[in-house]
């Protein structure tokens, strides 16, 4: 494995952990989301 290679690989590596922080990110806002929703729908269901 060539020096280029070792740096390119590197990057890659880099931008893949970068790629899952921001996959975890969205997956708990949507966690959240979901949250907020069955909160508002049992409350919206505890009125009627």
């Amino acid at each position: 494995m060539t020096e280029q290679d070792k740096i390119a690989l590197h990057q890659m590596m880099k931008k893949l952990q970068q790629h899952e922080q921001t996959i975890v990110q969205l997956m708990q806002i949507v966690a959240s989301t979901n949250r907020m929703v069955k909160a508002l729908l049992k409350e919206q269901k505890e009125r009627t």
